[in-house]
């Protein structure tokens, strides 16, 4: 899939902007340079829809989550602390 026409599919839910996201950075690696357009647009157009920050947020929480699932909660509790004080520091909104 080009990532033109993942970043089409993109503005219907997060998921397809961030597979979008993550199939642009795939093409960057690979120096696939045909699409070097349409994967500048893919990665401004994520950030400007959901925000920089985003992805790490999330992996914060999938990571607490995984570990909570696997009984290690004060691990989890660090975690999600963690990205707390990440959140607080940059000032973000709730």
């Amino acid at each position: 899939m080009s990532a033109a026409a993942s970043q089409r599919g993109a503005a219907h839910s997060y998921a397809a902007a961030l597979a979008a996201l993550l199939n642009a950075e795939i093409s960057r690696q690979r120096c696939a340079g045909d699409d070097a357009g349409a994967v500048i647009e893919s990665a401004r157009f994520f950030s400007s829809v959901f925000g920089a920050l985003e992805p790490l947020l999330l992996a914060f929480r999938n990571q607490a989550a995984l570990l909570e699932r696997s009984g290690r909660v004060d691990e989890a509790r660090r975690v999600l602390m963690d990205g707390q004080s990440l959140a607080l520091r940059l000032d973000l909104p709730r």
